[in-house]
């Protein structure tokens, strides 16, 4: 941007490198204060000069996170610009609308209002926050900013600090190995911004401490505090999948299954090597707001699939006992259950259970929990999973 010939405040260097990229899908995972929304505002406004009549969207997880923060700083760069180009803009306040003297538009928006996000056709889009879960932007990506995306060949760019590894990471994952179909990710610590001083940043480490620093000001994905399964790695318990073909037919499969209806109704297939007391998570089941028909074909499905090969009879199903009339609805059609208490003690005798098989013998230097890799909700359960919900 610039004013009276001059360049104010230019991108610094670790913002300059993903300005210059081509990549069409961007994944930023930024520190607190690396200036992450400066640059959100700087890509929309020089795409949006660059394009006459475009559309351009940057997504907040609430509307007021849009006002306060991202309008502003937009507002501040527009006043940069002389005041006979101001003056040929069309600024809407109430609806945070600015539409350039090229009749491209920038619009802020909050993903709580998800009505608001369908049926435009986009240039780009900025999606900020992304980590977020409470009125997150995540699910409106899949439902109506990626199809808007379609018929203009337009840009989206996801950045965030990260929040543990949910699905947030999963995107940044995705992107490093997606890179050959325009996907491209990148890390900006806080300390790329020339403004925070090293002696800020070593008071804030002191401060709050090196884990929640390394997450806060470094960009690291880090496991959450209060988590349950805090034993688990993805170095140490993931491993890859299993063909059924492969499995002893000595091993056993128990099949753990959480019912829900807006929420998904989860299934774990876990086989058990007794010989050396060890359960492999070999599938799952993840689904939301199916019938009690479609989960069991689906269930019976992926049981027949690590039963046949060896025909492997001694399967055990275990369900939530509180869940007595899903049981029996299950029950009517022949797929029956197991119940299993879930009260606080019995809950808790589960997570010891399961917590010892994460933890590594000292004689064999391994769990005796495996997760394959193909289990990616029941990963990120494990990863994600709270005292505090």
């Amino acid at each position: 941007v610039h004013k009276n010939g001059k360049v104010t405040e230019a991108p610094h260097p670790g913002q300059q490198e993903i300005l210059k990229s081509n990549a069409r899908f961007k994944v930023i995972v930024c520190g607190r204060r690396g200036g992450k929304t400066f640059l959100s505002i700087i890509i929309l406004l020089s795409e949006a000069l660059k394009n006459p009549n475009g559309l351009y969207w940057y997504v907040a997880p609430t509307y007021r996170q849009a006002k306060n923060i991202a309008w502003r700083l937009l507002m501040s760069r527009i006043r940069l610009f002389p005041k006979w180009w101001q003056d040929k803009c069309r600024i809407e306040q109430n609806n945070l609308i600015i539409e350039l003297p090229n009749h491209a538009v920038i619009e802020l928006k909050g993903a709580q209002e998800p009505d608001s996000l369908l049926g435009s056709g986009l240039d780009g889009v900025v999606l900020d926050e992304y980590a977020m879960d409470a009125y997150g932007v995540a699910p409106v990506w899949k439902e109506a900013i990626r199809p808007a995306l379609s018929d203009k060949q337009g840009w989206a760019i996801f950045i965030s600090t990260p929040r543990g590894y949910n699905h947030f990471f999963e995107l940044y994952d995705y992107a490093q190995s997606h890179r050959d179909e325009g996907w491209e990710c990148w890390k900006m610590p806080t300390k790329v911004n020339p403004y925070i001083t090293e002696k800020e940043l070593e008071a804030a480490k002191r401060e709050i401490g090196e884990d929640l620093y390394s997450q806060e000001y470094e960009a690291e994905f880090k496991k959450r505090s209060g988590l349950v399964y805090k034993e688990f790695s993805r170095d140490t318990h993931v491993i890859d999948p299993i063909e059924p073909k492969n499995i002893p037919s000595r091993w056993t499969l128990e099949i753990g299954i959480d019912f829900g209806a807006s929420h998904p109704t989860a299934a774990v297939f876990v086989m058990f090597d007794h010989v050396s007391d060890t359960a492999y998570v070999v599938d799952e089941h993840y689904e939301s707001e199916w019938t009690t028909d479609r989960h069991i074909s689906a269930l019976v499905a992926k049981e027949d699939k690590w039963t046949m090969p060896l025909i492997r009879k001694r399967v055990k199903r275990i369900g939530d006992s509180q869940a007595k009339q899903t049981i029996l609805d299950y029950a009517s059609k022949g797929y029956y259950i197991t119940p299993t208490l879930k009260g606080s003690d019995s809950v808790d005798e589960g997570i010891s259970a399961v917590r010892k098989r994460l933890q590594i013998d000292p004689i064999t230097n391994r769990p005796k929990l495996f997760v394959c890799r193909n289990c990616v909700n029941t990963i990120r359960e494990f990863e994600n999973y709270s005292w505090y919900g």
